[in-house]
Parts: C-alpha cells; sequence; structure tokens
C-alpha cells in the first residue's frame, strides 16, 4: 500500500478540487463567453461597461445565454436600452464570439440587457437583482 490514508480534511479538499474542476468542464460556454467579451470591451463603441453579468442554462449547453451590461450610471444604462443602441451591442458581442469560435447556435440565441451598478444595488445587490 502506496498511497497514505487521507484524513477527513484531505478528503474535502479532493472532493472540492473535482467538483471545481467538473464545474469548470460544465460551464465551459459560459467561462468562454464571458473571456471573449471581457478581453473585448465592447472597444468602438460609445458606452463601455464597468462589468457584465452572465446568465445561462444550468445544462451547460451554449444556447440562451443571457448577457446583462452592467454601467456606472443609469443614464447610461437607460440610453444603450433604446432598441437600435442596444441591437448595436448585441451585434458587437455576436461578431466577437463569433470570430472567437463560440457555437453559432449560441451566437444566435444570445440575449443582452442592460442595467446599472446604482439598480443593482437599489434592487439588493447582484444575487436578488439578477435573480
Amino acid at each position: 500500500m502506496t498511497d497514505k490514508p487521507l484524513n477527513k480534511r484531505a478528503r474535502k479538499r479532493l472532493r472540492q478540487q473535482r467538483e471545481a474542476e467538473e464545474a469548470e468542464i460544465h460551464f465551459a460556454h459560459m467561462i468562454f463567453l464571458s473571456e471573449q467579451l471581457e478581453a473585448d470591451g465592447f472597444d468602438g463603441l460609445e458606452l463601455r461597461p464597468v462589468d457584465l453579468q452572465i446568465i445561462g442554462p444550468f445544462d451547460g449547453s451554449p444556447d440562451d445565454v443571457s448577457v446583462w451590461l452592467i454601467f456606472d450610471t443609469a443614464e447610461q444604462a437607460e440610453q444603450v436600452r433604446t432598441p437600435a443602441v442596444l441591437a448595436e451591442y448585441l451585434d458587437h458581442a455576436r461578431a466577437v464570439l463569433r470570430r472567437a469560435g463560440y457555437p453559432q447556435s449560441g451566437v444566435d440565441t444570445l440575449g443582452m440587457a442592460a442595467t446599472s451598478l446604482p439598480e443593482i444595488e437599489a434592487g439588493g445587490g447582484r444575487f436578488f437583482y439578477f435573480r
């Protein structure tokens, strides 16, 4: 017997490490999408979001993912919420994802909305706002 028996703490660390690796694989599409959009930063558009909130399906598929653009002020978010401007941001995000090799079905079903930090705080924080 070459393996040393693991105590309770070591087993827990090993289990947590395995669970983290499985979650990374399961949500790989959302992680990839987030990395690509954050790296691009919506460069070339008038208003740049300060953060993103990615909400996707729990089955790990690349389809039906929603991207919330988070801006500094409510005025900026309101400006981006207009249909024409939001369509520009959505087209930009789809072009970035298409170039990066994101699955086409995910690009076609991508959704987008805009909000601001003050609106999120007024809504009770991220957990309650995006619930």
